[in-house]
């Protein structure tokens, strides 16, 4: 059973921050990729096995998060979520990296990966938050 976001800060606070995270993927350097919704488990995985593969830390949150962004049962987040009140879905995401650079985006249309579209902002663009800008 994965872990929830309440039992989990529940026995931090009981074992003075040491907890027992039974639904959290921990490759073998010591990251610990931890998700707090039930989608999460098969973005840890993502995550975790990008890690494994060689990739980098912003390699794996950006493989992580594209599982819910393609997910076609999901509506809360990605490319299925439900739209705004003009009818329009539209994604929003952030990704900051191991030096604190941070790329945002907001309000895109027509994409499946806002994730990626952040992660282009982070590395392409000075700018930390963009909204709906093709510039990317």
């Amino acid at each position: 059973a994965m872990t929830t976001r309440r039992s989990f800060l529940g026995g931090a606070a009981a074992t003075a921050g040491v907890a027992s995270l039974a639904g959290a993927a921990q490759p073998g350097g010591g990251a610990m990729i931890v998700s707090t919704w039930d989608f999460g488990a098969a973005a840890n995985d993502a995550a975790f096995a990008k890690l494994k593969a060689g990739g980098s830390l912003i390699d794996a949150v950006e493989a992580g998060a594209m599982v819910p962004e393609a997910d076609p049962n999901n509506h809360s987040v990605g490319y299925s979520g439900y739209p705004d009140r003009d009818g329009h879905v539209t994604l929003d995401a952030v990704i900051m990296d191991d030096a604190g650079g941070v790329g945002a985006v907001a309000a895109l249309e027509d994409t499946v990966h806002a994730i990626s579209v952040a992660r282009r902002g982070l590395e392409k663009t000075p700018p930390t938050f963009i909204v709906h800008d093709d510039r990317i």
